[in-house]
């Protein structure tokens, strides 16, 4: 069984989406894996099938994160997903986020344009000069998922 732990990174970019349009994220997802399509990984029903998420994330340093909507104080498990398994996310969803995670361990945007522009910039030497956020954000990333078993236990 595959486990949450910062795995050994041989792959750059990846992606995970379903093939829902609904919601503004599920949109821009869409938006992303035309444009960039032939520079990142792209897992999901809706393009690659694959059986369980960490396939689609484990290998990779980095994974762009679009939360079906942009909220304050509200993050999915899209991202937690990408934290325990040792991936940066390239984010897009809560603005909040540096109150629960180390930004250091982040790179985000709020634009397709924005992303572009970043996506030429990832290689392994940034991925590297992270560790150690990547390293905290992994172990708060797994409280969470802790509190979410010991939630679920009860109802």
């Amino acid at each position: 069984k595959e486990e949450h732990l910062i795995y050994p990174k041989n792959k750059l970019v990846s992606i995970i989406a379903s093939g829902k349009k609904e919601l503004p994220g599920h949109r821009l997802r869409h938006e992303i894996i035309h444009d960039l399509k032939d520079s990142i990984s792209v897992f999901g029903n809706g393009y690659n099938p694959i059986k369980n998420k960490i396939q689609g994330l484990k290998d990779y340093m980095f994974h762009i994160v679009v939360e079906n909507v942009k909220k304050d104080f509200w993050f999915t498990e899209k991202l937690i997903d990408c934290l325990v398994t040792g991936c940066i996310p390239i984010y897009y969803g809560c603005p909040s986020i540096h109150e629960f995670f180390n930004p250091e361990g982040f790179i985000t945007f709020n634009t397709l344009h924005e992303l572009k522009l970043n996506i030429d910039k990832l290689n392994s030497n940034l991925y590297n000069s992270k560790k150690d956020a990547i390293e905290e954000n992994f172990v708060k990333a797994k409280q969470y998922l802790l509190a979410e078993k010991s939630v679920s236990k009860y109802f």
